[in-house]
């Protein structure tokens, strides 16, 4: 069952969860937050991590494909783009897409990832 505030809301806990994340990891490092978030750019935590200098990958390549659709009862499928992958500015991503492939509710989201460190 998918209510409609399932749909439209993420709790604010994602963005709590990103907090301590970041909290715990050295950022000063490549970092890769990739996978379902369960909101899309619009919402609180994709909108933090944007504000505090990260990019979101598949956003830059292809802004309009949507990474998650929902066949209902009635025929209508819902869509949206809950799927990102998030990258520091230590990392330079030189592509990225949604492929399509219907194995699940959400669809694999990709990226060419460059550091742009040297070890």
């Amino acid at each position: 069952l998918v209510t409609a505030s399932a749909y439209y809301t993420a709790p604010s806990v994602h963005l709590d969860e990103l907090r301590v994340f970041l909290s715990t990891v050295d950022t000063h490092r490549p970092l890769i937050i990739a996978g379902d978030f369960n909101e899309n750019e619009k919402a609180k935590a994709i909108k933090w991590l944007l504000d505090q200098g990260y990019q979101d990958a598949l956003s830059i390549y292809d802004r309009r494909t949507k990474t998650w659709i929902w066949p209902t009862p009635l025929g209508i499928k819902l869509k949206n783009r809950f799927d990102h992958i998030i990258v520091n500015s230590h990392i330079r991503c030189a592509g990225a897409r949604v492929i399509s492939v219907e194995a699940s509710d959400h669809m694999p989201v990709m990226a060419v990832i460059v550091s742009d460190q040297t070890e």
